[in-house]
C-alpha cells in the first residue's frame, strides 16, 4: 500500500441496488444513494472536530481550513459489490503534509467503533462526540433492508452496518438521553441498598442518581460513601446517560469502583482541594488539575518518609500539580504536568539549579529526602 493509498477509505456496499450494479451491465455507483457519501463525510468531519477539541481543551477555535482538509473526493469505485473509495481532498493534493495529527484515520476508527457498538446494541463509546450523534443517525438512512455498508478498519478488521442496526440507533437516540460507556470521577454522597442506587457528586459537575445491578457492588461503594467534605474521590467505570446538552443525566450501572483520593491518604485534604477546583479557578483562567496529575502527587506523598508540614501542593494554570518546599533560601519542587509527566527541580544560593525527571513517585520522594538531608 502506498503512502497515498493508506489514507483512502473504501466503503463496501452490498445487497439490493449494489449487487444489481456489480452483477450486470450497471457497473458503478447508484446515484440515488450517493448522498450517503456526503453523510459519511459530514460524520467524519464532526467526529474529527470532537477529537481535536478533546486533545486541545484550551483552544476555542479549530485551525483554519480544518473542515476543508478533511473534505472527501470519490477517487474510484471498485468491484465487489460496490466499493466507493474516498480520499481527503487535501491528501490528494499533498500526501506528505496531510493530517499530521492523524485525525482522518482516528475519526474513521471512532466512527467504526460507534457503528460496531450500535450493531452489538451497546452504548456509544465514551469518546464519541455528542455533537456528531445526529450525523451518525442520518448515515445509512437511504439504505434498504437488504443493503449493507462495511467499513474497513486500518487494523484489518471491519464492521458491517445495516438498516436494522440503524433502527436500534434511532430508538436509543430518540430519547432525551444517550447512553455512554466510560468513567466518572466524584464522590458518593448517599447509598441506598434497598433500591440499589446512590447519589454521586461528579467532579466539576452536578449531583446525579446512580444505579448498580450487581449486589456485590454495594460492598465496593459502602466504604467510600460520605456526605461531608472529607469523602473519598472515586472513579466509577460505568454506563451513564448524557442529555442533549452533553451533561451527565444519570448513572445506569457501575462495573468497577476505584479510589482516586481516600480519606486516609497522605495529604488527603490538599489532594481533595485540587480535585475540587474547576476550570477558571484563577480569575477566570486556569485549567482544572487532571486526575493523572493529582494521582501522581498522591503516590508521591504516600512514598514520603519525612514530615509534609512544610510541603505545599498547588495547581498549575495548565492543569498540572506543583509540590513545593522552601527551607531558608533553598527551594525544592516537583511539577507534574497534566499528562502525568513529572520533573524535579532544586536550587539554592550556593548551588546551581538542577532539573531531573524521576523514574517514579518513589524516586521523587527520595529526591526530596536527599534535599532535606543535604
Amino acid at each position: 500500500m502506498t503512502d497515498v493509498d493508506h489514507e483512502r477509505t473504501p466503503l463496501r456496499l452490498t445487497g439490493g441496488r449494489f449487487d444489481d450494479a456489480s452483477a450486470g451491465a450497471e457497473v458503478g455507483f447508484p446515484l440515488e444513494v450517493i448522498t450517503e457519501l456526503a453523510r459519511y463525510e459530514r460524520l467524519l468531519i464532526q467526529v474529527a472536530r470532537g477529537i481535536w477539541k478533546n486533545t486541545h481543551p484550551k483552544r476555542i477555535r479549530a485551525p483554519k481550513r480544518f473542515d476543508q482538509k478533511l473534505r472527501l473526493r470519490l477517487v474510484t469505485v471498485d468491484r465487489g459489490s460496490v466499493m466507493p473509495v474516498l480520499a481527503p481532498n487535501e491528501q490528494l493534493a499533498d500526501p506528505q503534509l496531510f493530517d499530521p495529527d492523524g485525525l482522518y484515520q482516528r475519526s474513521h476508527e471512532l466512527v467504526a467503533d460507534a457503528l460496531a457498538a450500535v450493531v452489538d446494541e451497546k452504548p456509544l463509546p465514551a469518546d464519541f462526540p455528542l455533537e456528531a450523534t445526529a450525523s451518525l443517525v442520518q448515515f445509512g438512512s437511504s439504505f434498504r433492508d437488504d443493503e449493507r455498508c462495511t467499513l474497513r478498519r486500518r487494523s484489518g478488521g471491519a464492521v458491517t452496518y445495516s438498516q436494522a442496526a440503524r433502527r436500534h440507533l434511532v430508538k436509543i437516540t430518540a430519547e432525551d438521553n444517550i447512553q455512554i460507556d466510560g468513567e466518572l470521577v466524584g464522590r458518593v454522597t448517599q447509598l441506598r441498598p434497598n433500591l440499589q442506587d446512590f447519589h454521586f457528586l461528579i467532579r466539576g459537575g452536578a449531583r446525579v442518581t446512580g444505579k448498580y445491578h450487581q449486589q456485590s457492588r454495594f460492598e465496593e461503594l459502602r466504604p467510600v460513601v460520605d456526605a461531608d467534605d472529607k469523602a473519598a474521590f472515586v472513579r466509577l467505570a460505568c454506563t451513564f446517560s448524557k442529555d442533549s446538552l452533553g451533561r451527565v443525566a444519570a448513572i445506569d450501572d457501575v462495573r468497577e469502583v476505584e479510589t482516586v483520593v481516600g480519606s486516609e491518604d497522605a495529604m488527603a485534604a490538599e489532594l481533595r482541594g485540587l480535585l475540587e477546583l474547576e476550570a477558571g479557578w484563577h480569575d477566570g483562567a486556569g485549567a482544572a488539575p487532571t486526575e493523572a496529575a493529582v494521582e501522581w502527587a498522591r503516590d508521591f506523598a504516600a512514598e514520603l518518609n519525612v514530615s509534609t508540614d512544610a510541603l505545599g501542593l498547588f495547581p498549575t494554570l495548565e492543569g498540572g500539580v506543583l509540590a513545593e518546599m522552601q527551607i531558608d533560601a533553598r527551594r525544592w519542587s516537583l511539577e507534574v504536568e497534566p499528562d502525568g509527566s513529572p520533573f524535579v527541580a532544586s536550587a539554592g544560593p550556593d548551588e546551581a539549579p538542577s532539573v531531573s525527571e524521576p523514574g517514579g513517585a518513589a524516586d521523587a520522594a527520595r529526591a526530596l529526602e536527599a534535599f532535606l538531608h543535604d
